[in-house]
């Protein structure tokens, strides 16, 4: 039967996709709790019609066994409506007929990939599902079905597996990527004769483009982890462009995505910005991203915080995940929750993006909250292999990828400056020095010029032309100026303050500053 199903994605709009996927898990959920109370009601019938013909202890001793099966039922299917709800993935359990339904709205993939991941998490498959994945990975088999399970999460003798002096390669998930090792200097470099460490810049960009979703806590790397994976991305695929939402506008930060080629910034900082003006700038780039045809990447460093302003958005990356390869449009976005309701999406919709999380010393408490969203593999769920990970990492950090943890290598800080230590590199501080010397020499100059008129203003006094009480006046008004507007040389006060329009001289201005200066003391 399964034989006449055909790939049809792009047929619908990414709205009926959604709202198909919804239909069907609503309906596996009822399926679940309906399913036991209809067997005890035949225990129940089975007990009823024998207890009085044949005597309580023998309708009893016959309807048992129905009522063990009905409670047996009853707790399997109570662990896969919880499994449903925590994950959205509910293919797993869907007949012949369901999958022939649904399979015209998603295609084949979304549904072998929830069926794979149900299996990798030990929930049991029904044979509808098991036979549509034997069908469209081909080699598999019924005897060979674990293998499965080895293709998408890698057993520990292959994770700890040496590199030889040639080189090898090591399978994360589907994506074949160098085996790499953390060097003493904190650089990948291969190795021999040690773990292998993947890096998540290969992960990110890998031999197939998906939209992805990175979550961090908060100055766990995000911005470090998308400006390495931007630059390989534009080596990889030439063709495309990229245009970045840079939600933070910290001038400190702007080299991560600074001066490259085939790349658009939009910059604004949410934190700071009203409700109209993030909006508006959301629908600037969202036109923007709309209006490029095809081949175009958009990445998204504060995607929670987007997500959160503006419903557009939300809607623009689920049409991406479900139908983004046929226009050849993807995105990358970073945030700190993957938990659903801060995502704005349902579970299913969640298990669509290619997944990879972030972690950082002294911030477990974080990351086990970010594992409690039931997003990830159970295997990823382990936070002794999180910190270990973290120590063998030279920054102090692991990454995952939703089977496993690794150690985070030390990547390039285009930036320059370092969040850690609150402080820019020494290269960094010789190059800014170098490209704003003449900036430099000329603030010096203006400055020797400012001290010197200070100077001379200081031995040159002298008392404004005005009466008792308009001068107590004048000087409460430049008292509260100055309470506003601290910090300033004596020229900047009198240019600022607009002295010279208010009839006031330097040397009268000097007067008033120093009667306010003898109040404060």
């Amino acid at each position: 039967m399964l034989s006449r199903y055909d790939d049809a994605e792009g047929k619908f709009s990414p709205e009926q996709i959604e709202d198909k996927i919804e239909d069907f898990e609503e309906k596996v959920s009822g399926k679940l709790t309906n399913a036991p109370t209809g067997r005890f009601l035949i225990a129940a019938g089975i007990f009823g019609a024998l207890v009085i013909p044949c005597g309580l202890p023998a309708a009893g001793a016959i309807s048992l066994p129905f009522l063990v099966n009905a409670a047996k039922k009853a707790i399997r299917n109570g662990h896969q409506a919880e499994y449903v709800a925590k994950t959205g993935i509910f293919c797993h359990l869907l007949n012949h007929s369901e999958i022939a339904q649904l399979i015209r709205f998603t295609g084949r993939n979304f549904i072998i990939d929830q069926c794979v991941q149900a299996h990798i998490d030990g929930m049991k498959l029904t044979g509808a599902a098991i036979e549509l994945v034997e069908m469209i990975e081909g080699e598999l088999t019924p005897t060979s079905f674990a293998e499965v399970k080895k293709a998408f999460a890698p057993e520990p003798q292959k994770e700890l597996a040496t590199v030889s002096a040639v080189g090898n390669s090591t399978k994360l998930g589907a994506i074949d990527v160098p085996a790499q090792t953390v060097g003493s200097s904190g650089t990948v470099e291969p190795e021999t004769g040690t773990m292998p460490v993947i890096s998540p810049v290969d992960y990110l960009v890998g031999d197939r483009l998906r939209t992805s979703l990175v979550v961090s806590v908060s100055g766990g790397g995000k911005d470090y982890l998308l400006s390495n994976a931007l630059r390989k991305f534009l080596e990889v695929y030439p063709q495309f462009r990229a245009i970045v939402m840079d939600c933070k506008d910290d001038p400190k930060e702007y080299g991560y995505f600074g001066d490259l080629a085939r790349v658009k910034v939009y910059r604004l900082n949410l934190a700071t910005s009203s409700d109209s003006t993030i909006s508006a700038w959301i629908d600037a780039v969202l036109d923007d991203f709309n209006s490029r045809p095809e081949k175009t990447l958009l990445i998204c460093n504060e995607g929670t915080l987007v997500r959160d302003k503006s419903k557009r958005y939300v809607d623009a990356i689920a049409s991406l995940v479900s139908s983004g390869d046929s226009r050849q449009k993807y995105a990358w976005e970073a945030g700190q929750s993957g938990h659903t309701d801060d995502l704005k999406i349902n579970g299913a919709a969640r298990s669509r993006f290619r997944p990879m999380v972030i972690s950082m010393s002294d911030e477990e408490m974080q990351i086990e909250a970010i594992l409690r969203a039931k997003w990830l593999a159970d295997s990823a769920n382990d936070m002794q292999a999180c910190r270990s990970e973290m120590r063998r990492s030279p920054v102090g950090r692991a990454w995952s990828d939703g089977q496993r943890w690794y150690a985070m290598p030390k990547l390039e800080n285009y930036a320059g400056y370092d969040r850690d230590s609150r402080s820019f590199t020494q290269q960094s501080q010789a190059e800014s020095q170098t490209e704003n010397q003449p900036e430099i020499e000329a603030n010096q100059q203006v400055e020797t010029i400012q001290n010197t008129e200070e100077k001379e203003d200081k031995s040159n006094i002298q008392k404004p032309n005005l009466s008792r009480s308009d001068l107590m006046l004048q000087i409460g008004i430049l008292g509260e100026w100055l309470d506003k507007n601290p910090g300033l040389s004596f020229s900047q006060q009198y240019a600022n303050y607009s002295a010279a329009r208010k009839g006031f001289s330097r040397p009268e201005f000097r007067y008033l500053l120093t009667q306010v200066e003898n109040l404060d003391s």
